[in-house]
Order: C-alpha cells, then sequence, then structure tokens
C-alpha cells in the first residue's frame, strides 16, 4: 500500500477545501433566498407549503395607452403569461421531476405575480433557492375579513336603505343610471348566487333557471388554491353582504345596492374569516382572465370592470400583493379595497387598502361621523393620504345567506359603495369606463368634504384631503354631474388663498357647443360670468384653475362658488336650461 506523506496530506486537504469552499459558499447564498419561516416549517414536519417568488417582473406600461378596451386586456394577460412562462420553464420542469419522485406533493404556477405555489420536502426548497431565476423563498402572510360587527343601532328594513341614500344613489336611478352594462366582482367569502336580491344580476343566470358558472365563480379558498366548490357558495355570510351592498335588489322591499343593475361575478378566496394568500394570489389571476370550472381558457375579455376587496393583512407595509393591484389597473380594473378596522389610532390602514394603486374606502355613520373602528392614515407607502375616500360603514343592511338580511358595520361594509359608485359612473360615461386614473379623479372632489381635529400624519383641522375621512364622503349627485368645482378645502382664515377650480366629462360622442357660467355667492352679493365654450366628443379634463383667491378683509361667513352648463345662448336664469351644475361651499373664519 502506498503511503502520502504528512506534508502531502496537507496539500490534499487544502486543495479539497478550495474546491469545496465555492460550492459551500454558494450553498450558503442560495439559503439566505430562504425565508427563516420555511426553514421553521421544516423543522416542524417533513413537508412545508411555500410561495416561490421569481426575479423577472413583466412590463405592462404599454397598456396604459391603449384605447381598445379589449385589447388592453388581451395586452397585460398576454405578457403576464409570456413571461411567466418563459422565466419559469426551467423551476417548472424540475417540479415535475420532483413530483414524480414523491418530494413535491403540490405545484401551482401564477403569473399575476410571476411565482409557483410549492408543497415539497426540504431538500426540494434547498434546490429551488440555487436557481438563478429565484428572487425569494417565503411562508406568504395570511390575510383577514375583518368579523362583521353587529349593529348597536341595527337599520329598520326599508324599501331603500339609509346608506344609499346618503350617497345619492337614488337620485341616479332616477335618471336611469343603474351600472347597466357594468360586471363587479368581489374576493371574499363567496356569495349565495341564488339570493333573491342578487340572482336576477348574476352574469351565470341564463334565464328559465339556468346557470352557468364557467368564467363567473372559482372556489380558490383551498390549502393551495382551488378548485374548491364549482357552484357559487358562501359559508360566512361576508361576501354575500358585500356583494348585496354593490348590487343587491330583489324588485321589491329590499333596495340595498348602489348599482342595482350592473352584474356581478365572485371569487372565494377565504375559508372562514381566514384568507390565504394563495388563494388570493389565484383569485387576483382569476379575475384579470376568468376561465371556466376545469381552470382552462383565460378569457380576459370576461374580467370584470371593477373588483372589491373587503379583506386585508394584518398591518401596512406588506408589499406583497401590490403587482396584482398595479396589473389589474393595467388591464382597466378598478380596485377597490377596504381601508381596515383598526382605528381610531392614526398609521392604521391595513395593506392593500395602503397602496397607492389601491382605493381605500374609510366607515362614516349616518351622521357623517367617522367610526371609531375606521382605519386611518397616513400609507406606509410614501405617508400618502389614507383612506382615498369614505362611505357609509355603520349599520349597514345588505343581503346574507339563507335568503335573508342582516346589518353589520365595518370597512367592508364602505368599501362596496365605492365599487358601485363607480359601476354608475362607467354605465353613463363610456369615455370613463376601464380609465381607472380619470375615475379618481372624477370621484375624489365630488366626495363632501369632511373635517377632522385628529392630526393623523401632521393633519390641521381643515387639511383637504385628510388622513381620516379622505377627500370625504362619497355622494353620487355631484360624482356623475358633467362639471364639478371644488375647492382645495372647505375653511379658511385671513390670509389663505382658496384655489377653484374645474373638471368636465362630457358622456357625448359627438361635440357640444355650451355656455358655460361661473359665480359665486358672497355675503351682501354675488357675480356671474359667462363663457361660450366647445367640448370634443368624450371630453374628460380635469383640475383646471378658473382662480385663486387670497382671503383678506372681507367678512366671515360662507362663501359659494358655482358653475352652471347651458347651451349655447340659453338663458341661465331659466332653470329648465340647465344641462348640469355644481357648487363649491366654502367658510371664512
Amino acid at each position: 500500500m502506498r503511503v502520502i506523506a504528512p506534508a502531502r496530506w496537507v496539500v490534499v486537504v487544502l486543495l479539497l477545501l478550495m474546491w469545496r469552499a465555492p460550492a459551500a459558499r454558494a450553498q450558503v447564498a442560495n439559503a439566505e433566498r430562504i425565508d427563516p419561516a420555511v426553514l421553521t416549517a421544516f423543522a416542524r414536519a417533513g413537508e412545508a407549503s411555500y410561495l416561490v417568488l421569481l426575479r423577472e417582473a413583466a412590463d405592462v406600461s404599454a397598456a396604459t395607452a391603449m384605447t381598445d378596451r379589449l385589447e388592453r386586456g388581451r395586452f397585460v394577460y398576454s405578457r403576464l403569461q409570456q413571461v411567466a412562462e418563459s422565466s419559469q420553464a426551467s423551476i417548472r420542469t424540475f417540479l415535475r421531476a420532483e413530483q414524480q419522485a414523491g418530494r413535491v406533493r403540490q405545484m401551482r404556477p401564477y403569473f399575476i405575480i410571476n411565482a409557483i405555489a410549492v408543497r415539497s420536502t426540504r431538500s426540494v426548497a434547498l434546490a429551488l433557492a440555487a436557481f438563478p431565476e429565484v428572487d425569494r423563498i417565503i411562508v406568504p402572510p395570511e390575510a383577514t375579513i375583518p368579523a362583521p360587527q353587529p349593529a348597536s343601532d341595527a337599520a329598520t328594513p326599508q324599501a331603500i336603505e339609509w346608506n344609499l341614500t346618503q350617497i345619492g344613489a337614488p337620485t341616479l336611478w332616477a335618471n336611469g343610471i343603474k351600472g347597466q352594462g357594468i360586471v363587479v366582482a368581489n374576493i371574499d367569502t363567496g356569495v349565495q348566487f341564488d339570493h333573491p336580491a342578487l340572482v336576477t344580476q348574476y352574469r351565470g343566470n341564463l334565464g328559465g333557471g339556468v346557470f352557468d358558472h364557467n368564467y363567473n365563480w372559482w372556489d380558490a379558498s383551498g390549502p393551495l388554491g382551488g378548485p374548491g366548490a364549482l357552484v357559487p357558495i358562501d359559508d360566512q355570510g361576508h361576501g354575500t353582504h358585500t356583494m348585496g351592498t354593490m348590487v343587491g335588489n330583489d324588485g321589491g322591499a329590499n333596495q340595498i345596492g348602489v348599482a342595482p343593475s350592473a352584474r356581478w361575478m365572485a371569487c372565494k378566496a377565504c375559508s372562514t374569516l381566514s384568507c390565504s394568500f394563495i388563494g388570493l394570489l389565484e383569485c387576483g389571476q382569476f379575475v384579470l382572465a376568468p376561465w371556466n370550472l376545469a381552470e382552462q381558457n383565460p378569457n380576459p375579455d370576461l374580467r370584470p370592470h371593477v373588483v372589491n376587496n373587503s379583506w386585508g393583512f394584518a398591518f401596512g407595509g406588506i408589499g406583497l400583493y401590490r403587482t396584482v393591484v398595479q396589473n389589474w389597473r393595467a388591464a382597466g380594473i378598478f380596485p377597490a379595497f377596504s381601508a381596515g378596522n383598526a382605528g381610531p389610532g392614526c398609521n392604521t390602514t391595513a395593506s392593500p387598502g395602503d397602496y397607492p394603486e389601491a382605493f381605500a374606502t374609510g366607515a362614516t355613520d349616518r351622521s357623517d361621523a367617522i367610526a371609531d373602528f375606521s382605519s386611518r392614515g397616513p400609507s406606509a407607502f410614501s405617508g400618502i393620504v389614507k383612506p382615498d375616500a369614505s362611505a357609509p360603514g355603520v349599520a349597514v343592511r345588505s343581503s346574507v345567506p339563507t335568503n335573508s338580511y342582516a346589518t353589520f358595520s365595518g370597512t367592508s361594509m364602505a368599501s362596496p359603495h365605492t365599487a358601485g359608485l363607480v359601476a354608475l359612473l362607467w354605465s353613463f360615461y363610456p369615455g370613463l369606463v376601464r380609465d381607472v386614473d380619470n375615475t379618481e379623479k372624477k370621484l375624489r372632489p365630488a366626495a363632501s368634504i369632511l373635517n377632522t381635529s385628529q392630526a393623523c400624519g401632521g393633519n390641521g383641522p381643515t387639511t383637504h384631503p385628510n388622513n381620516v375621512f379622505g377627500w370625504g364622503r362619497h355622494d353620487a349627485v355631484p360624482g356623475i354631474a358633467l362639471i364639478n368645482i371644488y375647492a382645495d378645502k372647505s375653511v379658511y382664515s385671513t390670509g389663505e388663498t382658496a384655489s377653484i377650480r374645474v373638471s368636465l366629462v362630457s358622456p357625448l360622442t359627438t361635440g357640444w357647443s355650451l355656455d358655460l357660467h361661473l359665480g359665486v355667492i358672497f355675503p351682501g352679493g354675488s357675480t356671474l360670468s359667462t363663457t361660450p365654450i366647445t367640448i370634443a366628443p368624450l371630453t374628460e379634463v380635469f383640475d383646471i384653475p378658473v382662480g385663486n383667491f387670497t382671503w383678506s378683509t372681507e367678512p366671515a361667513g360662507e362663501y359659494t362658488w358655482f358653475v352652471i352648463l347651458t347651451e349655447h345662448g340659453a338663458d341661465v336664469n331659466d332653470p329648465a336650461t340647465h344641462l348640469s351644475g355644481d357648487v363649491a361651499r366654502v367658510t371664512k373664519n
């Protein structure tokens, strides 16, 4: 036998260590991509469920310039699919092989964010961390449905519920604006599809007692997504309640929905009152491109116009769902979110409602006071104002299973008012449909300004918008007006400057010759000026300055700026000639 001298042993060992060191360093570096919570889960059991996040993200920014709404949705879906398929290819091949070997129990790839959900052994996760395409491997946070709070002042059933009157919805109905042609969705605990107040509006209702749930319903509430129930169900009641506030109407004594002629679809992500992130991810994907009950043939042409999300993470600053919301917006889907029920403290708005791309709604009561539970801003994302607006969320009566009604409180009840209001706007203004940015510009200044002494985010008592009410409580009547006039706040002192602006949106596909009458009523008098204008088809102009006024020696009291549109040459003194109008009331201390 050959004997190696001690000195040569040292050389051999050093060479082996030098050869293994890069591999060891790489293994440590790869392991750092794995969330410690994943490794902890493996330590408790032989398997764990986790989410593999990939580095590459699809660029869908070109969608915002697309005027063809169908092409816009198809582009976003196609681009997301392409990036997911190409960047996930080698990982999917590896996972399928490991599945054959029994080390992977489940895997589900996603495109709404570039990710793959996996349940496997520890060795698979360690191997996945070595793929250069992988960014992180995490245990995603669980979200919750805030437990509906039975109202202490339970609403008495009315033909038209108080909350709908509060935001002015019946005035729009009287003018034939009911949400027709618009599809709303919710991601929630499901919906009782045959509830008397909802069955007529269900998109899967083909008439004559025949229903088609393909593309209209998906249950992703299982541990690793769907498919679950193949018929719409709601085992908690929350989703049926929020859907009722959006579109509910039984044709009789239960007019509970903001947009009763809109249609609806739904995705169930939440079992009990908890929502797995995987279920939320899958529902986010279903909303962008609904598929059939076999989870085949996604079709972005069937995506809803609006999606309500009355759920949230435990706190703000959690950005994991942000790409989903950004992709919805790119596809022209309005993302309505509840602000959360963690008030009355400041900085309590929950994610995803605190995202800049999400429209978060706080909760008010009958007297327009903020609900104690309603979460306040500012947002953890760049300190922006949250909520965006407020709506009735205390003692709201709506539908619940089975064929019944209940009164609940929560920002979960407030957000559906936003979703329903968008449906009303889009059914009247064809140019605004799937234009999320301009729809927000139309909604925000139309809200009734509400001030607060709570100094969240450094807000003063007259700051507008503020981190308690946002831009104010929704008001559908000025929201639907052709022209809006608004000030930058509602209360001023000597030395401050009022900035008065107007916005104008036309529903007509033809041009229009009009007179714009602008005036102000002040203590002891008034002024009025008239300007002829010609507006182009489907005009959308926002935040046009009409004057800045610095307060000086004017007497204290109420000042009202107003704007009226008439046909060119019409007598403005005859109310019958008024096509549209709006007022901005302010107070000088």
